[in-house]
Formats: C-alpha cells, structure tokens, sequence
C-alpha cells in the first residue's frame, strides 16, 4: 500500500476505493488499457495489485501515470511480490469492481 499511495500523492486527496489482485493475463478483458501498458513489462501469469483512488488525478502529477490527462479515478499497479510500482491507470470510471480494501 505504500508504493500505491507514494502514486497519487497527497495533493489529489485521494481516498482508497480497495484492491484487487490480479494475474497480468486476466485484465485482458476487464481493464484492456492496463493489460496493454502491463503485457510486455511483466509476465502473464505474473500477480499485480491494483489499489484504485477517487479524487482529483492528472498523469503528470501522479508516478508513472498514462491514460487520461486528468480524471477523478486513478488505479495504481505494483508488482507483487515485489512492490515495484508499474504504473497510474487515471481514469473516468473504474474498470473492474473494487469491493475490498484489501487484496485477497
């Protein structure tokens, strides 16, 4: 969580939305942009954890951000185990449900 959090920053006054974690392979239908950035950076079968916020994100204020320029949603992938931050999906709507605030 605190590779996720160094993400966004403090400025956006993010609030954590949950996690969920995930192989590599299985964003492919769901979360199309991630599994795009993600494919050739890490294996499929590889687990990431995305931790998505609400608030206020641009993709030059977060680390590693793609997607929109700017929305009220940022989705932060880390490699796990690992904790190496892989990137900020910053987003209009979530692409996969967030029901927990914590990964398994």
């Amino acid at each position: 969580m605190p590779t996720a959090e160094d993400a966004v920053g403090t400025q956006a006054h993010a609030h954590l939305e949950g996690v969920r974690k995930f192989t590599v392979s299985s964003l492919q239908g769901p979360a199309p942009r991630l599994y795009d950035r993600l494919k050739d950076e890490v294996p499929l079968k590889d687990a990431v954890c995305l931790v998505a916020y609400t608030g206020h994100f641009t993709s030059s204020d977060v680390s590693k951000g793609f997607g929109r320029a700017s929305g009220s949603l940022a989705v932060v992938a880390v490699k796990t185990p690992g904790n190496r931050l892989l990137g900020t999906l910053v987003l209009a709507h979530l692409p996969v449900s967030f029901d927990h605030t914590h990964p398994f």
